[in-house]
C-alpha cells in the first residue's frame, strides 16, 4: 500500500515539473516598413559666390528602429562655382531593413554684384554742352568673374556696346578701356540700398572737348 502511494506521488511531481518547463512561444517579429528621416542642416536652397568654395553643411538621419543612422548617409552631386547657375546635392540613406530616404539641396552660384542688375535712368554731367544729358542703361553681371558688371550705353559709347566695371562693397571702379576715340576710366560709390550709383569718369584724350563726366545711375 505504501509503494502505491509513493508511485502516485512521484508521477504527480513529474507531471508538475514537466508542466513548469513548458516555454512561452517567442513573439512574432514585427516587420519594419517605416522609412528613415533625413534632416538637412542649413537651407534646402543655398547660395555660394561665383568662384567661391561651397562647404556642405551636411544632414542627419534617424530611424524608428535603428536610431541615429547619420553615418550611413551618402551624398552625390558636385557644386561647380566657376560659372553662375545652380547645382544639386543628393542625400540618401537606408536603415537595416532596407527602407530608404532621400533629400535634395539646391545650391545657387551667383555673382556677388547681382544686387546691381537692372535698368537705370542715367544723368551725365560732362560739362559744357554735355551737361545733364539723360539716357537709360542696363547693368548685367558677369557669368565668369565675380563682382564684375557690364554697363550699356555709357556716355560717349556706341549704342549696344558695354563697358566693364568691378564692384567692391559700396565702391565701383571702371577700369581703363576704349570709349569712343579715347581711353576712359572711372571710380564711384554705390548707395547702401544698391538702388543707385555714381561714377566719375575721365577720358584721355578728351572726347568732344570733355575730359570727364559725373554719371549718376538710378534704378528704375
Amino acid at each position: 500500500m505504501v509503494k502505491r502511494i509513493f508511485t502516485i506521488t512521484a508521477i504527480a511531481l513529474l507531471f508538475t515539473a514537466c508542466k513548469k518547463e513548458e516555454k512561452t512561444p517567442d513573439p512574432v517579429p514585427v516587420e519594419d516598413t517605416t522609412d528613415p528621416v533625413i534632416t538637412l542642416n542649413g537651407k534646402s536652397e543655398d547660395t555660394v559666390s561665383l568662384k567661391g568654395v561651397y562647404v556642405d553643411p551636411g544632414a542627419t538621419a534617424t530611424d524608428n528602429i535603428d536610431g541615429d543612422i547619420t553615418s550611413k548617409i551618402t551624398v552625390s552631386g558636385t557644386i561647380t562655382t566657376n560659372r553662375t547657375g545652380g547645382d544639386y546635392l543628393y542625400y540618401n540613406v537606408k536603415d537595416a531593413a532596407g527602407n530608404s530616404a532621400q533629400a535634395t539641396r539646391h545650391v545657387i552660384v551667383r555673382n556677388d554684384a547681382y544686387r546691381l542688375e537692372g535698368t537705370y535712368n542715367v544723368i551725365s554731367n560732362c560739362g559744357g554742352s554735355f551737361t545733364a544729358l539723360s539716357s537709360t542703361a542696363v547693368v548685367q553681371t558677369s557669368n565668369a568673374n565675380n563682382n564684375q558688371i557690364t554697363i550699356s550705353n555709357q556716355q560717349f559709347q556706341s549704342s549696344g556696346v558695354f563697358v566693364s566695371a568691378t564692384v567692391s562693397g559700396t565702391s565701383i571702379a571702371m577700369y581703363t578701356q576704349p570709349i569712343a576715340s579715347s581711353l576712359g576710366s572711372g571710380t564711384g560709390t554705390i548707395s547702401a540700398d544698391s538702388k543707385s550709383f555714381t561714377i566719375s569718369t575721365s577720358y584721355t584724350p578728351t572726347i568732344q572737348g570733355s575730359a570727364g563726366c559725373m554719371i549718376v545711375y538710378t534704378k528704375q
